[in-house]
């Protein structure tokens, strides 16, 4: 399967030469690939959608780009390649869904990224954003707190970064997307936590239930040398709760909430 070449997701044979196999038990390996990466194409195929997979970071750049809310500071810097050029296949993951047409109607990605000593500190230094922490703009800082935070130290974590869907988009494709996103990280990478951090209204609705984590926490904020606070939501979920949610049968089941699967 060539990701790089914006190969695809749909179709079994795909599917089978994409894991890697010396990640997954031969028994999870067939699971995935044979009973639940292709329900979930055919779901979104079924509407008219085509999923595809791809590790430039420059789609999701000029999605997110094209996009931008005002109201909200950007919070996508794990995959603006210019604040991290040395992005590739083996740290990058950006799922997109085209309609017949090739226009994107949706569109998430996942970066693993290591963290040396607490996640707390490494927000707050804020080169858990960016390899190139110089690049950031200047004038503001990055505060997160709480108890779900103390066991994150020292570990790989995949951040999931910002998703968006079409406003006529059908209704399973943000389901979809995030699963997908699960999909890959889980078969692919070795890491110990799940990490993204969302504004209040999307994580408090969809954090536990779409997106699959299962600690929505308050405690995360962007402050402003103006004095300017925004508040934001802290998501994590631990590798093994991602394990049990994609080797779960309900997993394919895009009406199915999130939480109501896993360990």
């Amino acid at each position: 399967m060539d990701v790089l070449n914006h190969a695809t997701l749909a179709g079994l044979p795909h599917y089978l030469s994409a894991w890697n196999p010396e990640t997954l038990p031969p028994e999870w390996r067939r699971l995935l690939s044979a009973e639940v990466a292709p329900p979930l194409c055919a779901a979104l195929e079924e509407a008219g959608l085509t999923p595809r997979v791809d590790h430039d970071l420059e789609t999701f750049a000029e999605v997110h780009a094209a996009l931008a809310d005002p109201r909200w500071p950007k919070l996508a810097e794990p995959c603006d390649p210019d604040l991290n050029p040395s992005f590739g296949p083996r740290d990058t993951f950006v799922v997109y869904v085209t309609n017949p047409a090739g226009d994107i109607w949706g569109c998430a990605a996942g970066r693993l990224r290591w963290i040396e000593g607490p996640l707390a500190a490494a927000l707050a230094a804020r080169t858990v954003f960016a390899d190139r922490p110089d690049r950031l703009p200047p004038g503001q800082r990055f505060e997160a707190f709480g108890g779900a935070l103390a066991a994150i130290r020292d570990v790989p974590v995949v951040w999931g970064s910002s998703l968006w869907a079409h406003d006529k988009a059908p209704r399973i494709l943000v389901p979809a997307i995030m699963r997908l996103l699960h999909l890959w990280a889980f078969a692919h990478w070795r890491w110990s936590y799940a990490v993204s951090i969302g504004q209040p209204r999307i994580a408090d609705r969809y954090g536990l239930d779409v997106h699959g984590y299962d600690i929505v926490a308050r405690g995360a904020r962007r402050i402003a040398d103006e004095g300017k606070t925004t508040e934001y939501r802290l998501m994590i979920a631990a590798r093994e709760r991602i394990r049990g949610l994609v080797i779960d049968p309900g997993f394919v089941d895009l009406g199915r909430e999130l939480s109501a699967l896993g360990a």
